[in-house]
């Protein structure tokens, strides 16, 4: 029920997310990371798994198993690179999940020049932001959840012992995620800071199971200065549901849906599809993905939406791609890499 809650009030002020008219600053923590997510249309909210969690719903963190690890390289119209990385883990002592994120974002030089249009050196702009974040399951079949019941047993800090889940990590209840953010800009001499957090909840209903609903509030913080002049930060609320088809532990259906109400400019909704088969002879899985995102933008054609997307992951290693074309903008190519400890 608290999560319905959410969800409701979440809603019932959409409205102040697509109504908002202004500039946004720090544009870059809008681009969203995984490869995986990438091919499938960005609808990623309710299904993170994994590390990429801390940037899609910071409660997806309750999902792990062990400690992860994961890389995101994204290069835009080939002057602009976007990279992120992520590692994740179960921290008893910490009563949750714990989850660190850098994000890093490029460009390619610029020149500097003078009144006089003499050229006097170039500079690369650059921006980065660091996040850190708690996730812990509230609620688990419908009862308030014990995270260190005798059914998950952890390890201390310090030991090898891997995490024991005796049940599915896609199991009911309901789990709450925070992460806190310190963003910084440059622009030659400019510098600007600011700090922002991100808020999820994630929810399987007991008696559907398989099923998930998302809501995640992002860049929530401080405006960013630059001189004399500043701006907010791209605020962001979005609402997904996905639901997890299995059939006999070695074929995994996954639709999901996710809409996006940026607090400044239109909405978008992205609609997409896993398909995944495993092999336990080779320890080996392999994932299909596509999806169809629309973007708020009334000047792009229906293909610019399109995604698909690769994965292959063995033993502990996974590799992920993910394609989409933006017509003159240039097309989209994201890779990932993960581990698994």
């Amino acid at each position: 029920m608290p999560v319905l809650l959410a969800l409701l009030l979440a809603a019932s002020n959409a409205s102040a997310f697509t109504g908002g008219a202004g500039v946004n600053a720090a544009e870059f923590l809008s681009l969203r990371p995984g490869a995986r997510a990438l091919g499938m249309a960005e609808a990623y909210g309710p299904v993170a798994e994994g590390p990429d969690a801390m940037w899609w719903n910071p409660a997806g963190l309750t999902a792990l198993e062990r400690p992860e690890f994961s890389y995101t390289r994204t290069q835009y119209l080939r002057l602009m690179s976007y990279d992120f990385y992520a590692f994740a883990a179960p921290a008893r002592w910490a009563g949750g999940d714990l989850g660190f994120s850098a994000t890093i974002f490029q460009e390619d030089s610029l020149p500097v020049v003078d009144k006089t249009g003499t050229v006097l050196g170039s500079f690369r702009p650059h921006s980065e932001a660091f996040s850190f974040g708690w996730a812990r399951e509230l609620t688990r079949g419908g009862e308030l959840s014990n995270r260190w019941d005798a059914d998950r047993t952890w390890a201390m800090p310090g030991t090898v012992e891997a995490r024991s889940v005796s049940d599915d990590p896609w199991s009911s209840g309901l789990s709450f995620g925070i992460a806190g953010k310190a963003i910084y800009q440059r622009y030659h001499t400019v510098r600007a800071t600011a700090f922002a957090a991100d808020l999820g909840f994630l929810w399987r209903p007991e008696f559907l199971r398989g099923l998930s609903f998302s809501s995640a509030a992002r860049n929530l913080g401080s405006k960013i200065k630059f001189t004399n002049a500043e701006a907010r930060l791209p605020a962001e609320l979005s609402l997904g549901c996905a639901y997890d088809a299995r059939h006999e532990e070695h074929h995994r259906f996954l639709p999901a849906l996710e809409i996006h109400l940026p607090y400044y400019g239109r909405t978008s909704a992205g609609l997409g599809f896993e398909y995944s088969r495993h092999s336990r002879d080779t320890g080996t899985r392999l994932s299909w993905r596509v999806g169809y995102a629309t973007t708020g933008s009334y000047d792009q054609s229906v293909l610019a939406g399109l995604t698909t997307g690769l994965g292959f992951q063995i033993a502990r290693l996974s590799v992920d791609y993910g394609f989409a074309p933006v017509d003159a903008l240039g097309d989209i190519y994201r890779m990932s890499l993960g581990w698994r400890f």
